[in-house]
């Protein structure tokens, strides 16, 4: 069933590895998008796949929201969504569930968020010990 309340809480992903990942909320209406384009930092947002085994681990269909333009302007290369997405990802991200018809719902983990975000950047600081490009794709 969609979420219908007013807002769906969704997990930020920001490009520098340093701050955590943080859970927003974000409108459950026609402005959605705008307000994850102003999270993101961006003038387009466009929507991305995670990995087949990215979403079994979480338990639903998600979106990962990204700058659109991320590749053309200055943005440093954002490891952790790069990880789930199996493709380069530059800037801030946010991640929403995503309803059978496409509509935004609630991000809800199947098991232990925590636990995922943990490996998440443990995950990321190895791809980083090992020579992953964290600066600017230019």
């Amino acid at each position: 069933m969609a979420n219908t309340t007013n807002t769906v809480t969704a997990l930020f992903i920001p490009a520098d590895i340093g701050p955590a990942c943080s859970a927003v909320t974000i409108p459950n209406n026609d402005d959605a998008l705008f307000t994850v384009r102003d999270m993101i930092g961006c003038e387009y947002v466009g929507r991305v796949n995670v990995l087949s085994i990215i979403r079994e681990g979480i338990g639903m269909n998600t979106d990962v929201w990204v700058d659109d333009c991320g590749l053309l302007n200055d943005s440093p290369v954002n490891i952790r969504a790069s990880i789930i997405t199996g493709q380069r990802i530059v800037g801030n991200v946010v991640i929403t569930g995503c309803t059978n018809k496409g509509g935004l719902c609630d991000l809800k983990f199947k098991s232990c968020v925590r636990e995922f975000l943990d490996i998440l950047n443990k995950t990321a600081q190895d791809w980083i010990a090992n020579g992953y490009p964290t600066g600017r794709v230019h």
